[in-house]
This record gives C-alpha cells, structure tokens and sequence, in this order.
C-alpha cells in the first residue's frame, strides 16, 4: 500500500495500489480536502505521517519554531480538522505538479481559493507529500 507523506505544508498519505500514479493520488488528496471528506483524508494519512508548516505565523523559519504535527490522529485532530473548521470553501486552482524521478515526492504549487470565516483568502501554496509504501 502507498501511503502519502505531506510535508509543510506536508505530510504522508496511502493508496491502495502501489501501481497508481504519484498524480492521481495527489489529485486525489486535494479533491477530498475540497470535499472536506475526513474519511478519505484519513485512509490516504500514513500511521507515522509527519506533517509540518516550516514557518511559524510571524514568518519565522528557525528550527523549532515552526508547528510539527507525528502520526495520523495527531495530523487529522491539528491539520485536517482544523482547516475543515476554518476554512468554506477548501479549492485548488493552477495545480502545477513536479514528480521526483522516483515517484516517491510530489511537489504542488497551486492557489488556494478558500475563504475563513466568509472572508476571501487566497495564498499561493507549495506543498511538498512524500509516499511511501
């Protein structure tokens, strides 16, 4: 089984098939965050995924000072519950994926299209997920 490490944002996630291409999990990954399905997310979150934001909200990029979330109860309780709660609606717009030669990274830079709280937000993201399996 794949799993998938997104890391900061990124962590890991799972897939049932070894063979399934690093791009349709990553596609997968993102369209159920906008379906804010947990269930999914969390089949996808492998058991000792490691999920880190490499700054912390004043900008800060020292070691230590940035948000680290180990194993999957403690990424979907910090992460995934969390932006469910903040964020309607979750979108990704202007996906642009780069697979590691190996398949076993992603790197996403897309934009967010989301809004907190009603509120319009919109950040450009670079996210990072590592699989394993």
């Amino acid at each position: 089984m794949k799993r998938l490490a997104v890391l900061g944002a990124a962590l890991m996630i799972a897939s049932p098939a070894m063979a399934r291409p690093a791009e349709a999990l990553i596609n997968d990954w993102l369209t159920a965050q906008a379906r804010k399905d947990r269930p999914a997310l969390a089949a996808m979150i492998a058991d000792d995924a490691v999920f880190e934001y490499p700054f912390d909200r004043s900008g800060k990029t020292e070691a230590g000072s940035w948000r680290v979330f180990r194993g999957r109860d403690a990424v979907l309780k910090n992460y995934i519950d969390v932006a469910f709660a903040r964020l309607n609606p979750i979108g990704w717009t202007e996906r642009e994926m780069t697979v590691s030669a190996d398949g076993k990274r992603v790197f996403v830079e897309a934009l967010g299209d989301m809004a907190i709280n009603g509120v319009p937000y919109r950040n450009r993201y670079v996210l990072r997920f590592d699989i394993k399996g």
